[in-house]
């Protein structure tokens, strides 16, 4: 079972960690919460500290900038790419084998902001299946909203997959229901409505957004998508993964009997941390991610808005 809560900052600065995990990356704002509150952040004896990359754009200077910051600090790093699903965890796992936590209780904090989510739901579903073992675990997710410091160019869509261990256990007899959550790469969202074929589609857009005007210029980019296809469109805050999860759930009650439902993250991070959340809560739930190349490395400069969301998994038993 999962309990999900928005924090402030400050509930990070209270806590002790046994386990800190951060990524690498070419965008500036990778390091941005870590260099903020490293002197804040307080760690118990041994705790581990781990740092995510991956093999694109090891040459550009901000990749480097980010790779000196976290080996200075101690991170032992993982190479992700060179993983197959399942290795994450199982690393993890070893890791936390030498390490003691208290009374059965761990304490995390994750910076996703520049994660793969296939990373980020491989930890998730990890956690959530140490907690059954009577383990109480809370993760401290932490994202650093962020502007483009450049033209963004779009993903070039090369498959669909679904994501492993949110495939959905619906019936694959029904018609599909497709939540979709929109951002500003309007050609994964057409060609997963190709796809997918939904019967019906409900879409959802970050208001507000991660700063002034984001609502506006996202609902710019997927107006023709918008146009030609029979929606509903709900918006909630991109600051309340809560919110979000609430809203997701409500849909999936309300159309989970005649429809198989088809999830979609195309919008801002924390609505895709929210749909692997909601995946835990209601396995029925088809989590999709699209595989292509990475757009052109545009820098990303974080702004002053960091969404911290308290996520504790305690078992069912």
């Amino acid at each position: 079972m999962i309990d999900i809560l928005d924090v402030y900052e400050s509930e990070i600065l209270r806590q002790e960690f046994d386990l800190i995990i951060f990524s690498s990356g070419f965008e500036k704002r990778a390091r941005h919460f870590f260099t903020k509150y490293k002197k804040d952040i307080v760690l118990k004896p041994n705790a581990i500290k781990l740092c995510l990359s991956f093999n694109d754009f090891t040459d550009l200077f901000d990749r480097k900038r980010n790779d000196f910051c976290f080996e200075q600090s101690g991170f032992k790093f993982l190479n992700v790419d060179d993983f197959r699903y399942g290795s994450l965890a199982k690393f993890i796992e070893a890791q936390l084998s030498q390490h003691e936590y208290s009374q059965n209780k761990l304490t995390v904090l994750i910076d996703y902001t520049v994660m793969r989510r296939y990373w980020y739901s491989e930890i998730i579903q990890y956690f959530h299946l140490l907690s059954e073992q009577g383990i109480k675990i809370d993760v401290y997710f932490v994202y650093s909203a962020g502007s483009y410091m450049g033209k963004k160019k779009h993903k070039i869509v090369d498959d669909y997959v679904l994501i492993p261990g949110f495939e959905g256990v619906g019936s694959q007899t029904k018609d599909k229901f497709g939540i979709y959550s929109l951002g500003f790469e309007p050609y994964t969202i057409i060609s997963v409505q190709e796809w997918v074929e939904p019967s019906r589609i409900c879409c959802i857009v970050a208001d507000p957004g991660s700063k002034k005007g984001s609502f506006k210029e996202c609902m710019r980019i997927n107006k023709n998508f918008l146009a030609t296809n029979n929606h509903e469109l709900l918006t909630t805050p991109i600051y309340s993964i809560k919110d979000y999860c609430n809203l997701v759930l409500d849909i999936v009650k309300k159309e989970s009997l005649k429809y198989d439902i088809v999830v979609f993250g195309g919008g801002p991070k924390p609505f895709v941390l929210g749909d692997f959340l909601c995946g835990i809560i209601r396995p029925q739930i088809a989590n999709i991610y699209i595989k292509g190349k990475e757009s052109d490395p545009i820098n990303v400069e974080a702004t002053n808005l960091r969404i911290i969301t308290k996520i504790s998994f305690f078992s069912s038993y």
